[in-house]
């Protein structure tokens, strides 16, 4: 049986135990996404230190360093996660049976030599199923935001002030609140059409995460493609010195 949830519910988690245990079944807890929004997490896995529960937490090393360590008396287990030749050749045919692969895609082969380095799977996969890799995607996006047209011509600016911001806190582990980007942007290069529609447009375009709270990156490897596509010109100090304020203290 497994369990996923967002905030750490203990008096519900442990009736819901007791309940898993009766029947036979004893629950995983399953944290995919180590962040601020889980750091009390421990706090739930004390109080089942006895009980025959199970933790698996994905988690950035980063992030692990921040909200993970610390706890004596709980035992961990650590698993690194590599693509092998064998795991690319196995996606290739799970994707190929749905028919996800690009007419463009080259062989499997090919995209596995190509991402072998990293072994980075993102990447694997946006190659298989677009046809181009990760990075040339995404220098086309900020192309067609940089060319000036009536579309978007008004919404460009903030925009790639946003993932100037974004694309840095996530490589850092920091995740900002969204109010306090959205002033920032409102108040150094300001709105002009509605906000509401240019955070959908990001989510969808670029996957950045918005919450009413939060916002973040969808991963490190694109993080660190848009830093770098929108750092060419730009020093990378000014944009650390604007999210310097932004910082929850508790990072």
């Amino acid at each position: 049986m497994i369990f996923c949830f967002q905030i750490c519910k203990i008096t519900i988690f442990r009736y819901r135990e007791k309940s898993y245990k009766y029947l036979g079944e004893y629950p995983i807890v399953v944290i995919d996404g180590l962040n601020q929004l889980h750091q009390s997490w421990n706090l739930l896995a004390q109080q089942l230190i006895d009980a025959p529960v199970k933790f698996i937490i994905s988690s950035r090393e980063e992030d692990w360093k921040r909200f993970g360590t610390g706890f004596s008396r709980l035992k961990f287990g650590f698993v690194n996660l590599e693509m092998s030749y064998k795991e690319a050749k196995d996606i290739f045919a799970v994707l190929q049976k749905n028919n996800l692969i690009h007419e463009f895609a080259p062989n499997w082969q090919t995209a596995w030599e190509t991402v072998r380095s990293r072994g980075v799977m993102i990447e694997y996969i946006f190659l298989m199923t677009h046809g181009q890799m990760l990075q040339t995607r995404l220098e086309e996006q900020i192309q067609v935001l940089n060319t000036v047209t009536p579309t978007n011509c008004n919404d460009s600016p903030a925009k790639i002030e946003i993932l100037r911001l974004v694309s840095l806190a996530d490589l850092c582990g920091i995740t900002l609140k969204t109010n306090d980007v959205l002033l920032h942007v409102k108040n150094t290069i300001g709105f002009s059409s509605d906000r509401g529609g240019l955070i959908n447009s990001l989510e969808s375009e670029y996957y950045l995460t918005f919450s009413s709270k939060f916002i973040e990156g969808l991963h490190s490897v694109r993080s660190q493609h848009l830093f770098n596509l929108l750092h060419q010109h730009i020093a990378s100090v000014e944009t650390a010195i604007n999210i310097i304020p932004f910082i929850p203290t508790n990072q």
